[in-house]
């Protein structure tokens, strides 16, 4: 007996996320190597991991703004997104930005007013593709990178946290910068998994539905 259509789909949608599973865990397991190579300066600022972390922010940007160049009512979305992750890559850099700007990396914070803009101003294609996107799987992995990136990683990222749960006299430090950047650095990977959920769920869908209509 051959399998649906419905089974096939259901079959090539869980290899995808078997595959974004196999690479989450390469991710933990690299972190491993890192430490073993790099020793403590595996999480020190600017170190490998973090380095990885701007990486991936970086190719995330310009994964999105690529696919707005698609001829989609996704455009502004992606547009939008990508200027988020912008934001993100300029916030990783604040040291560096501390020393240059007067609003250190807070300027970075005009790329998604800009494209909000944007949104606004194509706000009838804007609010379609968001409702789309809020029922999509690439909606929930963001959603899980912003749990992981925000309350998870501030919370264990903080001196105070360690101080009050493991008492005065050790030293938070290292603890501190191994937990936020370990968090951060797999929350950046899930949201390198969400923009290619974003594509192959929503901007390529609606690319072939506009090919068809045209022939």
């Amino acid at each position: 007996m051959q399998p649906s259509i419905d089974e096939k789909k259901l079959a090539i949608s869980l290899m995808r996320w078997t595959i974004y599973f196999c690479i989450l865990m390469g991710g933990v397991f690299s972190m491993w190597h890192f430490a073993e190579y790099f020793k403590e300066n595996t999480f020190e600022e600017y170190g490998i991991v973090e380095n990885f972390q701007l990486f991936i922010l970086l190719f995330c940007a310009l994964s999105f703004f690529v696919q707005s160049f698609f001829k989609t009512p996704y455009r502004a979305l992606a547009l939008f997104l990508g200027s988020l992750c912008l934001t993100a890559f300029c916030r990783e850099l604040d040291s560096w930005f501390d020393e240059l700007w007067l609003f250190s990396w807070k300027f970075a914070l005009i790329f998604p007013i800009i494209t909000l803009g944007y949104a606004i101003h194509h706000q009838l294609e804007f609010r379609k593709s968001l409702v789309a996107f809020c029922s999509s799987a690439s909606f929930f992995m963001m959603y899980t990178v912003a749990i992981t990136i925000l309350p998870i990683a501030q919370c264990v990222g903080h001196k105070t946290f360690f101080v009050d749960a493991l008492g005065p006299i050790t030293d938070p430090r290292l603890v501190r910068r191994l937990f936020e950047e370990s968090v951060e650095y797999l929350g950046y990977i899930l949201l390198f998994l969400s923009s290619i959920e974003f594509y192959i769920t929503l901007v390529r869908k609606s690319s072939r539905e506009t090919i068809k209509k045209r022939k």
